[in-house]
This record gives structure tokens, C-alpha cells and sequence, in this order.
């Protein structure tokens, strides 16, 4: 038995193309010259698929696009290329980047969100190459380490700013006698490979802040500038 599978959007599409055309005059100069109709009966402009505005079928193709499975919240630049080889509409580009704007996941990663995931990413990458096998069994190992690594900005550790207090390490979580249980081997293997992540952390943290200070100029002041003294205590 032969299956043929079809999308239902190029019909929607085509729907919408006949009820804008029969409420539309003409349309604007020069454009029409660019529009061409295929042996379906569906517009096309420069080998791209017309998107009326009827029928809501722009607001179909960015569900589609940004909610599907197969797409996971891409960046709005990266979709506009995905969709400006097989569709076109007026104001294309601004109309992804508006829909990208008030995506819930799009408004949860800021800056700082994609620093730490690059961060994090480089620190598996170094993993994979330093300890191999595969990246998520490196995955708790590495986020224990982030956590536990002092962050410049909020002049402690994540752990520490959660909780109140200073982490635990793994040698000194159980009480004495109870290390024989787990083993001195296994401590020792999971503290070296502890203190490896740090030092691959600490050498991607300075790497990434390399990049973010490379233009930055040091501040040049003059007498009787005005200046915010900040003490510590």
C-alpha cells in the first residue's frame, strides 16, 4: 500500500491567496509583474509561496515554525532564513521578529542565560575530549562544579547564594567511617575529576570573559571629574 503525506498549510494557503485576490482591486505596482501562478492555482513570488493575510495563516506557519517539536524555539534570525526560501509576505522579517519577541521561551533567555549555556557547553565539550564517553554522563559532575565555582558577580558561589551557606564536597558529606562504605577509590576518582571540571571552568570563564572585554577600553579620568566611590566592607 502506497502513502502519500501532505501538508494541509498549502492548501490553507491557497484559500487565503483566492479570497484576498477576489477582495482585492489590483495589486500594488510592480509587484504583480513578480507573481506568478502555478499549475495548482497557488501564487507564488520569486519561487516563494505567497501569505496573504487572510485566514490567519502567517500566525499558522510561526506556530508551526516556533512551537513544533522538530524546531525547538529557534532564534528569530535563524527562522527568517529557514522560511524566506519556501514562503514570502510583506514585512516578513519584522513580523518573525515581533513573534519571536513574545515567545514565553524567547523573553526567558537573556544574555546572561545564553553566556551560562555557552559555558556550560564548553565545559561537557572539554569533558567528552579530557574523560570521553558520552556528554550527559559528564552532565551532573559538571553542573555540581558550576554551582560550586565562585561567580564574579555575585562574589560567591550559586550554591552559596541558594542556600546561605558553603557546599559540602563529596569527602566531607559523610561522617567518619561512613567513607568506607563508598570507598577511598571512588572519592578519590570523583575528586580529581571535581577539580578537573574547575580548572576547565575556570579556563572557559576566561575565555568568555576575553570576548566580552576585548573592545573594552580602560576609563581615563581628568582632575575635577565627578567619579562613584564604591567601598567594600
Amino acid at each position: 500500500m502506497n502513502m502519500t503525506l501532505r501538508s494541509s498549510i498549502k492548501d490553507m494557503i491557497l484559500t487565503s491567496q483566492i479570497e484576498a485576490v477576489n477582495e482585492t482591486v489590483g495589486l500594488q505596482k510592480g509587484l504583480d509583474e513578480m507573481i506568478e501562478q502555478r499549475s495548482d492555482g497557488t501564487l507564488y513570488y520569486l519561487d516563494r509561496i505567497c501569505v496573504p493575510l487572510k485566514g490567519d495563516v502567517r500566525t499558522l506557519i510561526m506556530d508551526e515554525a516556533y512551537n513544533s517539536k522538530y524546531s525547538i524555539h529557534p532564534r528569530d534570525d535563524k527562522k527568517y532564513y529557514d522560511l524566506r526560501d519556501r514562503y514570502w509576505w510583506p514585512g516578513m522579517k519584522k513580523y518573525i521578529a515581533e513573534y519571536a519577541s513574545k515567545c514565553l521561551i524567547s523573553l526567558k533567555i537573556d544574555g546572561q542565560s545564553e553566556r551560562t549555556i555557552q559555558t556550560l557547553k564548553d565545559m561537557l565539550r572539554a569533558c567528552v575530549l579530557d574523560f570521553k564517553g558520552r556528554w550527559d554522563f559528564h552532565l551532573p559532575l559538571v553542573m555540581f562544579s558550576y554551582n560550586i565555582s565562585y561567580h564574579s558577580k555575585m562574589r560567591c558561589a550559586s550554591f552559596e547564594a541558594l542556600y546561605g551557606r558553603n557546599y559540602r564536597s563529596i569527602i566531607m558529606w559523610v561522617e567518619v567511617g561512613e567513607g568506607q562504605l563508598i570507598g577511598p577509590e571512588l572519592v578519590r576518582e570523583t575528586t580529581e575529576k571535581i577539580s578537573q571540571i574547575k580548572y576547565k571552568h575556570k579556563v572557559v570563564r576566561d575565555c568568555q570573559k576575553s570576548y566580552a572585554y576585548k573592545r573594552r577600553k580602560p576609563p581615563e579620568f581628568i582632575i575635577c571629574d565627578y567619579v562613584l566611590l564604591k567601598v567594600f566592607p
